[in-house]
């Protein structure tokens, strides 16, 4: 990941790393409709209207917030069922780096 231009390679049609660097207010571009596309597909509303920016911040945050926790369950059931399968245990850390947790607690 020290190779810029790898990484840009490799990353550069990344979804999910497109909406975090745009909800992070890193850059202006994001494709709305790549964006509204995963939201009709994890059952979220579309988009309002507006196409400013500003207001398209947090829905992409909301977006990228439910891919996150979708794609979570999804390898964790993925684990869970592997382990069972060759009679190991799960151990799962969770590492909450302070956006989440304390919306939980």
């Amino acid at each position: 990941m020290t190779d810029a231009d790898w990484t840009y390679e490799n990353l550069k049609d990344d979804l999910a790393l497109q909406m975090q660097v745009f909800a992070q207010g890193l850059t202006t571009d994001i494709d709305a409709e790549a964006v509204g596309k995963l939201a009709r597909r994890l059952g979220l509303p579309s988009a309002e209207s507006s196409s400013a920016s500003k207001a398209l911040r947090p829905y992409v945050r909301q977006v990228l917030d439910k891919y996150s926790l979708a794609a979570t369950k999804y390898i964790l059931a993925q684990a869970r069922e592997f382990t069972g399968q060759h009679g190991k245990k799960l151990l799962v850390v969770l590492f909450d780096p302070g956006r989440v947790l304390p919306q939980l607690v």
